[in-house]
């Protein structure tokens, strides 16, 4: 089979840090295509790329052993953190 006829896929891992404790997860495709608002980057991961460069004010839910990325979604600032500001 040539590569090119080939299905590929990818896996990103985001290292993040909260309280000085640092996590390394893994995030599938599916998590990271819902977050985006897009399934495939299957022909353009230049693309998919500059936007995970690019992430700002984004919650990431982890699973229960800290080593899969379970959610992503859009932070969501409170009226106490507004005061604070």
């Amino acid at each position: 089979m040539l590569l090119k006829n080939c299905y590929i896929e990818m896996n990103i891992n985001f290292h993040l840090e909260r309280h000085n404790q640092h996590f390394s997860v893994t995030a599938f495709p599916k998590i990271v295509g819902n977050f985006l608002q897009e399934l495939q980057y299957k022909d353009n991961i230049d693309d998919l790329t500059e936007k995970l460069l690019l992430l700002e004010n984004v919650d990431f839910e982890l699973s229960q052993k800290n080593k899969l990325l379970a959610t992503m979604k859009a932070h969501a600032s409170t009226s106490q953190e507004s005061v604070n500001s």
